[in-house]
């Protein structure tokens, strides 16, 4: 992050847990998350054994040009949270159990990451009333953004299941959308409506899911197993590699914090999950300021308070 986006010592915070962790302050209700493209690989933690060790290569400095076009754009800094481990030593989201083998280091680093989104979170509350989490991931699978809300592939397909709102980690935007309507019809509105980051997205030309065109990531509109929830139990196909369609739906840190609301409620999280294609030098900039662009769009009509702040006018 460039120091010219940084203003001065008293205005803003750095926090660092053992040189692996970094939590830079913001003064707005937007906290963006970078968990995957930790490049330090020290000896004293072991590899880790199970799970996905892959890195989101250049997510890290996508997440950096997102960071310096918000703070430009809006004139306030988003917090911004960076893990610096390798995802072969430690999975940050993950649950604790499963993201580090037990290595005592590697939980004190999943620890301070994790506090550091607590206190991001905190502070957004404290300011705002609310705050929305944007934890930022690459995959390979599909040639277009992925948006998760915690909510898979069926339950994109039936969003009319009452189920879909508990469990949707934007739930509490609907608390402070700017047109109140019924839950299935905000709720429809803000995954795949003209409200939706995926609108605001794909109206700039990229492909996305869900979004208006594309409210499912399925690729077919017949009945397949995908659809299937046999005794309530949905079949994912999020880890079957022979599906076409493979969704990142949202992983551990958009659940607990969007879904499961730890931190209490007025907290929202969005998983973006960005394809190779703009994470590319030749493309990166360009789509890092067309992301920070629907970011606000999507702030703006959806949050009650948004334009009501100081840092908006």
């Amino acid at each position: 992050i460039n120091a010219e986006y940084m203003g001065t010592p008293s205005e803003c915070l750095f926090f660092f847990a053992m040189t692996y962790v970094k939590y830079l302050k913001g003064d707005s209700p937007i906290v963006l998350c970078v968990p995957h493209d930790g490049r330090e690989e020290p000896e004293h933690i072991p590899l880790r054994k199970l799970g996905c060790l892959i890195r989101d290569t250049d997510t890290l400095p996508l997440s950096e040009l997102l960071y310096s076009n918000l703070t430009e754009l809006c004139q306030c800094r988003p917090h911004i949270i960076i893990n610096y481990l390798h995802r072969n030593r430690l999975d940050v989201n993950r649950s604790i159990d499963m993201a580090c083998d037990g290595n005592a280091t590697a939980e004190k680093v999943w620890e301070e990451y994790h506090g550091y989104i607590a206190m991001a979170v905190k502070t957004s509350k404290n300011q705002f009333g609310y705050c929305q989490i944007f934890d930022i991931h690459g995959q390979s699978h599909r040639s277009a953004t992925e948006i998760g809300y915690c909510l898979n592939n069926y339950q994109l397909r039936y969003i009319h299941d009452p189920k879909c709102f508990e469990q949707c980690s934007i739930k509490s935007v609907l608390k402070s959308i700017r047109c109140p309507h019924d839950d299935e019809t905000t709720l429809k509105q803000i995954l795949t409506g003209n409200t939706s980051l995926g609108y605001f997205l794909e109206s700039k030309g990229y492909s996305c899911v869900p979004c208006p065109s594309q409210p499912h990531p399925c690729i077919s509109d017949g009945f397949h197993d995908c659809w299937i929830e046999p005794n309530g139990k949905h079949i994912f196909s999020i880890d079957d590699e022979f599906l076409p369609c493979k969704y990142f739906s949202g992983g551990y840190t958009v659940c607990i914090y969007g879904r499961d609301q730890v931190l209490g409620d007025n907290v929202s999280a969005i998983q973006v999950e960005i394809p190779p294609e703009v994470r590319q030098e030749s493309t990166m900039d360009k789509y890092a300021l067309d992301l920070a662009q629907a970011i606000l769009s999507y702030m703006e009509s959806n949050y009650l308070r948004w334009l009501d702040s100081d840092f908006t006018k």
